[in-house]
């Protein structure tokens, strides 16, 4: 998204949730509880060579870099400053996964509700102003057909330019959707029809323009059927562009003009992924994939840009991921792209996952993450100036898991805003913090 007060950035990220799984096998039905994953795990498949993208705009290089060493886990100190926000309204939300700034403290946060564990779980849209948040929009009513649905993306640039993305399910069709936000009013569409294997996976907002990015096929079951889609709504139509098999898109970034993509590549199985950015310079250029340093296999998951110059991503290294998520992820990557070349940022010890990121400006970055250490119903808040980390605990008001629990961040003008949940099970409540920018 473009971020209020005139500094570029967009930021997604997918959560990996266990919990899935475990809903889906008990509920004998569509996936419920949490923000669906990309590739259920299922065994893995050869797959055909690598067919590459589709060639467009000259896209970064770089040199490959040396693994950095991890960094010790600078001091951990309570996070002050936080304050939470309260629901009004009779509807709620069980779990936020996604939050996009709209102004000054003010935000539209994305998520779900669900009566008990086991049931369907039907996406919301929470308008959050200040220290107070309510459900604004239930998706369930503008899609009438579906038995659940779950909302995988949200961005805005301003008050009156906002998407979301999803997906909904009616037996073993999905019905991915796009909602636009308008200013007054909140517009359905379904750009891409029923369909058993596609979906709608990220959204990235740069004024009138907003880059849509998803998949068809199962990743996990065969990459080399699996391929990857750009949706480009230029403020009047959208317009697609298909790519390789065995790619797959999890992120998507835009600003000035850029459009940037976060995902994986394979010429094998799924386990043989690699992380992978493909990048366009141009409005309807193809973007193109980059070259990234060598940091094993993988895939990246949430990205951020503040300008052609300045782009974050982060993802995980090794660790079956996207393959199988019970049984985790693998270890947590980030990577910065200077204008010049892609480098690998050493991240502190025992991060066990890092959630989302967020950029109030050039420079500065703020993960949330979970640490398997960390006392009960602390996350974990990172803070990267660039060359240090400083680390600080937010209390929860309830425990965070880091396979059941997802968070995301987003920079407004002047102060922060993370949004999430606490708790489990029949337990899980959403709940949203914000705070000024505090002064280093």
């Amino acid at each position: 998204m473009t971020s209020i007060g005139g500094r570029p950035g967009s930021r997604r990220v997918v959560a990996a949730l266990a919990c899935l799984l475990a809903i889906t096998s008990c509920a004998n039905a569509s996936p419920s509880k949490a923000k669906p994953t990309r590739g259920l795990a299922s065994p893995t498949k050869a797959a055909p060579p690598l067919a590459q993208s589709t060639p467009a705009t000259a896209s970064p290089s770089a040199v490959p870099k040396t693994k950095p060493k991890i960094k010790p886990l600078p001091k951990i100190t309570p996070a002050l400053g936080w304050r939470r926000a309260e629901r009004t309204g009779r509807l709620t939300a069980t779990s936020l996964v996604d939050v996009a700034a709209t102004g000054a403290g003010t935000a539209w946060a994305a998520g779900y509700h669900t009566d008990a564990e086991d049931e369907p779980a039907n996406a919301v849209l929470l308008r959050v102003d200040g220290s107070r948040w309510r459900v604004a929009d239930q998706v369930s009513k503008r899609l009438p057909d579906a038995t659940d649905s779950f909302i995988t993306g949200i961005d805005a640039d301003g008050p009156a330019h906002a998407w979301a993305v999803g997906n909904g399910h009616a037996g073993l069709g999905t019905l991915p959707f796009a909602m636009r936000w308008d200013g007054r009013d909140w517009h359905m569409s379904r750009p891409l029809g029923p369909g058993e294997d596609q979906r709608l996976d990220d959204v990235a907002v740069d004024g009138r323009r907003a880059a849509l990015v998803g998949n068809r096929g199962r990743w996990a079951d065969d990459p080399g059927l699996h391929s990857p889609f750009l949706l480009t709504w230029n403020g009047r139509r959208f317009s697609e562009q298909t790519f390789g098999r065995g790619e797959v898109f999890t992120a998507v970034a835009t600003g000035r003009d850029h459009t940037w993509i976060a995902g994986g590549r394979t010429s094998g199985g799924c386990a043989d992924s690699r992380p992978a950015v493909w990048h366009a310079s141009a409005p309807g250029a193809a973007p193109a994939p980059a070259s990234l340093p060598d940091v094993g296999t993988g895939m990246l998951t949430a990205i951020w840009q503040n300008g052609p110059r300045d782009v974050w991503v982060t993802g995980t290294r090794g660790g079956p991921g996207l393959c199988d998520p019970v049984e985790g992820s693998g270890t947590p990557l980030m990577l910065h792209w200077d204008g010049t070349s892609w480098t690998e940022i050493a991240l502190p010890g025992r991060v066990q996952r890092l959630h989302d990121m967020t950029s109030p400006g050039s420079g500065e970055v703020w993960l949330a993450a979970t640490d398997d250490q960390a006392p009960l119903g602390r996350l974990l808040l990172l803070r990267f100036d660039g060359r240090r980390w400083a680390a600080e605990y937010l209390r929860l008001g309830g425990a965070a898991s880091a396979g059941w629990n997802v968070y995301a961040l987003a920079a407004s003008p002047g102060g922060l805003i993370l949004a999430g949940s606490a708790d489990c099970c029949d337990q899980q409540r959403a709940v949203v913090f914000s705070r000024p920018l505090p002064r280093f």
